[in-house]
């Protein structure tokens, strides 16, 4: 992806909304990739420093391309936990720590929780 031309990734995905700017997040992030070794690490710092990352999708490769237990959180969520005053939504991570929190499962046998809803 990363020797393609931005023109060509957005012919490429020109049905998707806002084509124009995830096409040139696409070429960035496959350049910043090659550039740290050419693998994607299941780190929530790098999946944020990539072009057009922000915490949601970091969540979602966490979850589904790692296995990590995560809770993405969209802005529709994040706007309604507040309303609903589950929430402070005063960032990003704070919804997704509070709406996750009652949902926290506990592995048999262990005291500690396992933050998974998946399992």
């Amino acid at each position: 992806m990363a020797s393609l031309e931005v023109d060509r990734i957005h012919s490429i995905i020109r049905e998707i909304g806002l084509a124009p700017t995830k096409a040139r997040n696409l070429r960035r992030m496959a350049e910043q990739i090659i550039e740290d070794g050419g693998g994607v690490r299941a780190d929530w710092d790098f999946l944020e420093s990539l072009a057009g990352v922000g915490h949601k999708t970091a969540g979602v490769v966490m979850a589904q391309a790692f296995g990590v237990p995560a809770f993405p959180v969209d802005t529709h969520i994040h706007r309604l936990a507040a309303r609903w005053g589950l929430s402070d939504g005063s960032s990003v991570v704070k919804p997704e720590r509070d709406l996750k929190s009652p949902f926290s499962l506990r592995t048999p046998g262990s005291e500690a929780p396992t933050d998974n809803l998946l399992r």
